[in-house]
């Protein structure tokens, strides 16, 4: 038979700090941040059972994909006065903007020999591209953006005999990995 299957969701992050008092340049400094990461995200995938002679496969397939929107807004209070974004203060302001987005695709197969072996086999190919920006707003910091864009590829093998009365030797070896989010 066959089983198709689609998971979607959405994850908001956000945290807000403040670090009193810092002595700069003769001033006094309250520093506030605000940061905000929101995910949203969907997976579909196909799963189906068929045998080969004298194998039982159980094989499947997917695909996922989530979107990233990240924000970082920090400012200083000097003379009891809020920095707007407008009018930050060369040293302490920043409004720092990202996003993500990452895609995969996986494959891993299931097989059964008899009663006594089971195979597995696994193969995931990741695509992640992440884009920030931060500009200044005083002369004394520069205006950056970058993009940047990588793929990885992650593989298992594993097996599994069952011995028998109650005993089963197993083995699995495999390269995995994890791709940063835009706000790590």
């Amino acid at each position: 038979g066959m089983e198709i299957a689609f998971d979607a969701f959405r994850r908001e992050r956000v945290t807000r700090s403040y670090v009193p008092g810092r002595a700069f340049g003769g001033a006094f400094f309250d520093f506030f941040s605000r940061t905000s990461a929101h995910e949203n995200g969907f997976s579909p995938r196909v799963r189906t059972e068929f045998s080969l002679g004298q194998t039982v496969h159980g094989l499947v397939f997917g695909f996922d994909e989530s979107r990233w929107r990240y924000r970082n807004i920090s400012n200083g209070v000097a003379n009891d006065t809020v920095l707007e974004s407008a009018a930050f203060d060369a040293f302490s302001g920043t409004d720092e903007t990202g996003s993500q987005r990452n895609r995969a695709w996986y494959l891993k197969d299931e097989t059964g020999i008899g009663e006594s072996i089971r195979l597995s086999a696994g193969l995931r190919r990741e695509n992640a591209r992440v884009e920030m920006s931060q500009p200044f707003s005083s002369g004394l910091g520069q205006n950056y953006a970058y993009a940047t864009e990588r793929s990885v590829v992650g593989r298992e093998l594993g097996a599994r005999y069952l011995v028998g009365a109650g005993w089963t030797l197993f083995a699995h070896g495999g390269h995995s990995f994890r791709i940063a989010n835009v706000d790590e």
